[in-house]
């Protein structure tokens, strides 16, 4: 006896946070990057590279937190170099995690499944989160 089911792949559905959660985080990183801006950069110095800058930008699902470096040196190699600091994630349950950008290249979990205020908070007190 045959059955009339037949197996189908079927693409996940995407999950994606409510746009309250991620405009408010939003928000709370925007002040965390103008706290940032007034307090971490210095002076350019021409021999050496010098932060010139943070922000923060959206790629997908994730609010990444950036640090730009700049090189007035006559022999570097780039002008401007961007290191990333820190990812947020958002969540289903509204929820967040927080990771960092090991040396390895590879991200690091710091936590998951908290608060989008207990996250702006680590990111703000953190000093792993500037640079």
């Amino acid at each position: 006896m045959t059955s009339n089911r037949v197996w189908v792949f079927s693409t996940p559905e995407q999950k994606v946070a409510e746009k309250a959660l991620m405009s408010n985080t939003e928000s709370g990183l925007k002040a965390i990057v103008k706290n940032l801006n007034e307090q971490l950069v210095v002076q350019p110095h021409p021999d050496f590279g010098y932060v010139s800058g943070f922000y923060y930008k959206w790629f997908r699902d994730s609010l990444y937190l950036e640090q730009s470096v700049k090189y007035d040196s006559p022999d570097a190699l780039s002008k401007e170099k961007v290191f990333k600091l820190g990812r947020v994630d958002f969540y289903v349950d509204n929820t967040c995690g927080l990771s960092y950008l090991r040396h390895t290249g590879k991200w690091h979990l710091i936590c998951s499944g908290e608060t989008a205020e207990y996250c702006l908070n680590l990111l703000k007190n953190n000093p792993i989160f500037h640079g």
